[in-house]
């Protein structure tokens, strides 16, 4: 389903002022030990840049702080014209914060707008925007102390610290941005922001990269399911393999984590055919699409999940499970299926899109539909643009 109309900034601000964007300096801030070395690694860097790089002409400057302590200095070549601010001396965190806080007007120079890129370190980012009384952007991209009380329970320190964050971030903040509905609504319910500073901006897809490929896949060959994503709990990759067992089809399992080892097992000892393939960078994604019959995403909570919307991109069927991030996406039977997250329901859903071909053919056509029309990145530059400039004036 798309997003409510009464969300999408686009509806509700007027179009940018690029003159008076031009003259400010846009300060990005990665969420707390993130760095582009690490982002790199996942293989997302590029995924992640490619706002900043089509925003970039519309500023004086933007600038991306990172956590790393010198391995980012190699990617200044592959920012371009966008700066990059990091930890070079190898401070300890207490330091480092208390030189960004006193250098600040040195180091970014100009009229800045701050920006979170999610919220964990966002008090302290709030801080430095108050120091040199710059607007704050809080970019929210998945609900933190909602998915904080799903894992670990509303009592538990790390949802309590989740909402301490969100609310001092969301309130402080001249504008709150959230991928989802979800997140808009928590601002407003939950922390008390005026629903008038809180915009939906989804996440986005490059939908010309991702777009549709022929598959060249010859005569016979199985069927081939693909997964991408964290490999860890929330996920529930467990349950997809145990959906397989018996089956023909081939899993590939794109992505890292905590629960690799235990997975692998898991498909030897069942005897599912799986193939994982660690991390892929953003830029070979398209032919990891096309080299796969159909996509499922069977996780316990989602926020905005951007695995799926590029495969949706692609024209993949997706499967994905009936839950709260991922329900919001994918109507059911139109542009994808809702199955349960128990392996007998993934199953039936895999085994009904094998069976009726014309059926996923259908389905992977409007899910490239909806993408086009809902998270593309040409979408996603106009409205950061009109939140921009809102801030801006």
């Amino acid at each position: 389903m798309s997003v409510p109309p009464e969300y999408l900034p686009e509806n509700a601000l007027p179009p940018a002022d690029l003159a008076r964007l031009r003259q400010r300096h846009l300060v990005l801030f990665l969420e707390y030990a993130s760095t582009l070395e690490i982002y790199d690694k996942v293989g997302v860097l590029d995924r992640e840049l490619a706002l900043y790089r089509r925003l970039a002409g519309s500023f004086a400057r933007i600038t991306i702080v990172t956590w790393s302590r010198g391995g980012d200095e190699a990617y200044r070549a592959r920012l371009g014209n966008i700066g990059l601010v990091f930890n070079a001396r190898g401070w300890s965190w207490p330091v480092w914060m208390a030189w960004l806080f006193f250098a600040f007007p040195f180091a970014f120079p100009g009229r800045c707008i701050v920006k979170t890129n999610q919220m964990s370190g966002a008090r302290h980012i709030l801080a430095l925007a108050r120091r040199v009384r710059a607007p704050l952007i809080a970019r929210c991209g998945y609900p933190w102390s909602i998915f904080c009380a799903r894992e670990y329970g509303p009592d538990d320190p790390r949802t309590r610290k989740a909402l301490r964050t969100e609310r001092a971030a969301f309130r402080g903040a001249a504008h709150v941005v959230g991928s989802t509905p979800e997140i808009r609504d928590l601002a407003v319910t939950t922390h008390g922001v005026s629903p008038a500073n809180c915009s939906v901006v989804p996440n986005y897809v490059d939908t010309d990269l991702l777009r549709p490929q022929d598959a060249r896949r010859d005569a016979g060959e199985r069927p081939n399911v693909l997964f991408l994503g964290r490999l860890e709990s929330q996920k529930n990759v467990h349950a997809l393999i145990e959906a397989l067992v018996g089956s023909k089809a081939r899993l590939t399992i794109v992505g890292e984590g905590s629960q690799r080892a235990e997975l692998a097992a898991a498909a030897t000892v069942s005897g599912v055919d799986a193939i994982f393939a660690g991390n892929v960078p953003h830029r070979d994604l398209p032919a990891v699409f096309a080299a796969a019959d159909l996509f499922v995403l069977p996780s316990l909570f989602e926020g905005h999940p951007k695995a799926l919307l590029e495969a949706m991109s692609c024209g993949l069927p997706v499967v994905g499970a009936d839950v709260p991030g991922i329900r919001e996406v994918i109507e059911d039977g139109r542009t994808g299926l809702l199955c349960g997250t128990d392996s007998v329901s993934i199953r039936a859903a895999i085994d009904r899109l094998f069976a009726d071909r014309s059926l996923a053919a259908t389905l992977g056509a409007a899910a490239r539909a909806y993408i086009v029309a809902n998270d593309s990145l040409d979408l996603t530059v106009e409205r950061e643009l009109r939140i921009l400039s809102k801030v801006a004036a």
